[in-house]
């Protein structure tokens, strides 16, 4: 099983665990989310908010903003993406991480995909990069839940680029002629 999370990273224990009990007592050794597993005493009602905006998710923002701006890595992004390391009791980026434009575009990547996980951040990140199809594609080659032959309904086919797009709603195309289905729908 994949983990995106260094052995001592206390976001690997906040965001999911690797097996579960269920109501037999039997442990299932499967990925679950705990993330925003709590107790409740109100239908509808816990404790865990929705989260709508984080101060790690504005800082890493704006470090890639300053990398994109630049064209390269700078002092000042990666010293952003170091603070949200720090928070999580990590080590800063290493040079091989902050070489290039591009070497520091994908450590910026991997770490909103484990400061973020489970806030719906991650598709999003892949598409404003361009990168969601390669991403995904390979995510769905290796992952065992996407490859079982015994649950033939789960098998996923790559995705393409049009896919990376909705479509646009007939009701509008209908408003303005000048207006064109996304290519694919």
């Amino acid at each position: 099983m994949e983990t995106i999370y260094e052995s001592n990273d206390p976001r690997a224990r906040v965001n999911f665990a690797t097996s579960w009990i269920d109501n037999s007592g039997n442990t299932n050794m499967e990925r679950f989310i705990t993330k925003y597993s709590s107790t409740f005493s109100n239908v509808d009602d816990a404790p865990n908010d929705w989260v709508i905006s984080r101060h790690a998710d504005v800082i890493l923002l704006l470090a890639e903003a300053i990398n994109i701006n630049n064209g390269a890595p700078t002092t000042e992004a990666i010293g952003y993406v170091n603070s949200v390391r720090m928070r999580a009791m990590q080590p800063d980026l290493n040079s091989s991480q902050t070489g290039s434009f591009f070497d520091f575009k994908l450590a910026l990547e991997e770490e909103r995909r484990r400061e973020l996980a489970f806030e719906n951040h991650r598709w999003f990140d892949l598409l404003r990069t361009g990168r969601a199809v390669i991403v995904m594609n390979q995510h769905f080659a290796t992952d065992f839940q996407y490859n079982d032959p015994t649950r033939p309904a789960i098998i996923t086919q790559p995705i393409q680029l049009f896919q990376t797009l909705l479509p646009i709603p007939q009701y509008e195309i209908d408003l303005n002629p000048s207006v064109a289905q996304n290519i694919g729908y």
